[in-house]
């Protein structure tokens, strides 16, 4: 009877042993499942825009818009375009700039970020950009030798 005892005391202990193993590796199919190349952008993402689930492509920048995809994931932006929101401006320049790069008009005036003289600050609702030609010299508060007739003194 004893080396039966032995025999099911021994199979308990590689019992206990083998549970906190499997656990881990519960944990670790996880993981791999949700990023098997383990580059920190997970497949779900990767899968979307048609990026590699074997190859790690957090530090690539396939369309050359100065993010690279990790930084992509983060801004929410497209890694497959280089100009996300259509506006002209390539996605990595418009963050330097402070630019939302998913809105082509990041201030809301009406132009688009790539027409804007100023996109940070909204149009005074004179219906030019702000910093246009247009409004140069041309606030009808006095001559200021522009075409405006509102604004020339009268003929004494």
């Amino acid at each position: 009877m004893r080396p039966a005892k032995i025999a099911v005391t021994a199979v308990l202990a590689l019992a206990a042993l083998a549970l906190p193993a499997s656990a881990t590796a519960k944990s670790h199919g996880t993981r791999a499942k949700l990023d098997r190349n383990r580059d920190s952008l997970p497949d779900k993402w990767e899968k979307r825009y048609g990026l590699s689930l074997k190859v790690k492509q957090a530090k690539k920048d396939q369309d050359r818009d100065g993010l690279n995809n990790r930084q992509e994931y983060k801004a929410g932006t497209n890694p497959r375009r280089a100009d996300t929101d259509g506006d002209g401006l390539k996605d990595g320049d418009e963050l330097k700039e402070g630019l939302n790069p998913l809105s082509d008009d990041t201030d809301d005036d009406g132009f688009s970020d790539g027409e804007d003289a100023d996109p940070t600050t909204a149009d005074d609702g004179s219906g030019d950009d702000d910093l246009s030609d247009e409004d140069v010299g041309d606030d009808d508060s006095g001559d200021d030798l522009s075409d405006d007739p509102a604004d020339d003194p009268a003929d004494e």
